[in-house]
């Protein structure tokens, strides 16, 4: 009986995945990693899901979501899904998404490895402020602070940098993340970010390598 139950349910999943635009999902449980999959779309009544054990899911949006944030060779992941969720649907009221219509639907930023700002950086944070220095051009400085602005990183402001950061080294610039009248930035969400976005620094010096 059991053997027969674990077909029916695998038959299940293959009949709701025949077909549709198939993305690669994150699997988590209660902000947990169970692995990936590859699932096809479907719209839901207030957006879009994947299927799983017979049940759709909604997407998570991990750029937005920093309990689910997760790091795989240096990239923020984009897609996920929590099978904790209570929020559920049948698959036969979830129809398979077009390609189309799902790449109209605004996806998190993903910064491939190419794209990378090579630039000598580094993370200076205290329990009220959190500055991340950095060398470069004023085009490489704009664009650190515009990736962090999508990333959901609030920049508070940004300039010309004159003193030795804690390391003993003087940078170009200095990018303001937080200050003491503002909640500081989630330190799993800032991290990620920054990995996602900047290159490798030596870990002597690069307080994310600890």
């Amino acid at each position: 009986m059991a053997v027969h139950g674990q077909l029916d349910h695998l038959i299940d999943e293959r009949i709701f995945s025949m077909a549709g635009h198939d993305i690669k999902i994150e699997l988590f449980d209660d902000g947990k990693h169970l692995g990936t999959r590859n699932r096809p779309v479907r719209t839901t009544p207030y957006g879009y899901g994947v299927i799983f054990n017979s049940k759709v899911y909604p997407l998570i949006n991990l750029a937005d979501s920093p309990h689910h944030n997760l790091l795989v060779a240096g990239r923020l992941l984009v897609w996920g899904i929590d099978t904790a969720s209570e929020t559920t649907y049948f698959p036969e009221t979830c129809p398979l998404t077009e390609r189309e219509a799902f790449e109209e639907f605004e996806a998190p930023l993903v910064v491939e490895e190419s794209e990378l700002l090579e630039v000598d950086w580094y993370l200076e944070q205290t329990d009220t402020d959190c500055h991340f220095v950095m060398d470069g051009s004023n085009e490489e400085v704009e664009r650190a602070v515009d990736l962090f602005s999508e990333n959901n990183l609030d920049v508070f402001n940004y300039r010309q940098s004159f003193r030795p950061a804690s390391n003993g080294r003087t940078y170009d610039w200095s990018i303001q993340l937080s200050s003491s009248d503002r909640e500081s930035p989630n330190e799993l969400h800032l991290r990620s970010v920054i990995q996602m976005v900047f290159s490798p620094q030596d870990p002597i010096t690069n307080l994310l390598s600890e």
